[in-house]
């Protein structure tokens, strides 16, 4: 899920390399509210919302399995000023990139399981 991006904003947040303020806080919350089946909607853009409610049955079986989170690492920001994050679960491991909006909702979040 892709938001608008400030391009010149991006590209200085990836040249710091920094996390968003508050990314690590609202990517834990939602990844909990996932596996619980429940997720933030609050949290989230619209159109996010919409492609949660559609993949929602997939994700949270998924991340069920993978088990409570055990450690949330920062990796970078990403080539779009994404931030990317390890997540380590009790039986998996996932990294995830997140985006929020200027307002501090989640305008962009995609995961890919696996190291």
């Amino acid at each position: 899920m892709r938001g608008r991006r400030n391009r010149p904003a991006a590209k200085a947040k990836v040249k710091s390399q920094t996390a968003t303020p508050g990314s690590e806080a609202i990517l834990r919350r939602n990844i909990e509210s996932l596996q619980s089946g429940h997720p933030r909607y609050s949290e989230m853009s619209p159109d996010l919302q919409d492609a949660t409610r559609e993949q929602l049955p997939r994700m949270a079986e998924d991340m069920t399995r993978w088990g409570p989170i055990e450690n949330v690492r920062f990796l970078g920001v990403g080539s779009q000023g994404w931030d990317i994050y390890q997540v380590t679960h009790a039986s998996g491991s996932a990294i995830w990139r997140i985006h929020l909006a200027d307002n501090g909702i989640i305008d962009g979040l995609l995961v890919q399981a696996g190291p």
